[in-house]
């Protein structure tokens, strides 16, 4: 796992970049917003580049433009599978429906990047969403999501429209409209917690990640940025422990934490909510096993959206090694 414990020595210095990075987009941000231009067919799309381009003159700020646009006008099409795919992420369809899956979103990113001459291509691969994820072997992991990479002054940035449109909850019922600007060049060390590219050389790091190392994290999700974590532990989302078992938690960050909640999704586990202690420059809290079966453990940090799931093995004490 040492790989993993490098990525997470760069969040500290990236959540930072992230906050100088909100405010360095705001008039961009801003301008899409205020655009009120049709988006029907590809004429239309051809419009809003040509603002784009007059308005903008990097093709950074020409990119988040592009960027912002697509979360803010395709929503995400949960369980619409009755057509085919090709017509499902033809730009056609998208902006007809303006709905899609993520691989529309990448599409439609792509296309209005190819229009402001900019370099865009798809990447295909594996993102993390729900606790199912940890229940996932190295040799059965198959592509289930699409994202992007933008080259910016010879540099590729990675980028994910899908999830910067908004979130849903794990059944897919709900989605809501929620603009997460973190996912616009995000470093790579960050994106590799939760996706997981087929082609190894888009993780763009250093020291390349294994599936093994990658599935062996816990998921991570919005709250975990939000919180501004750069390291916590345990490091792996399996964690063993026996009835009436104490598991410690660990956390640092660059913002106060206070409360932390604990539950699990089937309701096998009572809702526990209680308040993080400073321990050094750590977060600790110790967790109470009060159930004789393996359940899963969603952590919520600060009291907002899930933070962290892990999968708890509770094993009889005969078993545990000596």
């Amino acid at each position: 796992m040492k790989s993993f414990w490098l990525v997470l020595a760069g969040l500290c210095v990236s959540t930072l970049a992230y906050e100088q990075s909100a405010d360095k987009y705001a008039a961009v941000d801003q301008f899409i917003s205020a655009l009120h231009l049709p988006a029907s067919n590809r004429s239309d799309l051809n419009r809003i580049t040509d603002s784009i381009s007059k308005t903008f003159q990097s093709d950074e700020f020409r990119a988040r433009a592009a960027f912002k646009w697509v979360t803010e006008h395709i929503g995400y099409d949960c369980g619409n599978y009755s057509d085919s795919l090709l017509n499902r992420n033809s730009i056609e369809a998208i902006l007809k429906s303006k709905k899609s899956l993520c691989s529309g979103f990448s599409n439609i990113l792509v296309y209005m990047c190819r229009e402001l001459k900019i370099e865009c291509v798809n990447i295909n691969g594996y993102a993390k969403t729900s606790g199912r994820d940890l229940f996932v072997h190295a040799d059965s992991m198959k592509n289930n999501h699409t994202w992007n990479a933008i080259k910016i002054n010879n540099e590729w940035k990675l980028v994910d429209p899908t999830w910067a449109s908004g979130y849903s909850d794990e059944n897919c019922s709900t989605v809501v409209k929620e603009f997460a600007g973190n996912y616009f060049f995000m470093s790579p060390d960050k994106m590799i917690l939760t996706h997981y590219p087929a082609d190894s050389n888009w993780q763009l790091l250093d020291h390349k990640i294994s599936k093994d190392e990658f599935l062996a994290q816990p998921v991570i999700h919005d709250a975990y940025y939000n919180n501004e974590i750069s390291s916590f532990s345990p490091a792996t989302g399996v964690i063993e422990s026996t009835l009436n078992g104490l598991i410690l938690f660990k956390f640092k960050s660059n913002k106060i934490l206070d409360k932390i909640g604990f539950w699990s999704p089937d309701k096998s586990i009572p809702q526990e909510w209680g308040s993080l202690r400073k321990d050094g420059d750590e977060y600790v809290y110790y967790y109470y096993v009060k159930t004789k079966s393996d359940f899963m453990l969603n952590i919520s940090i600060n009291g907002g959206r899930t933070t962290l799931i892990y999968q708890v093995k509770v094993k009889s004490k005969k078993d545990r090694p000596a």
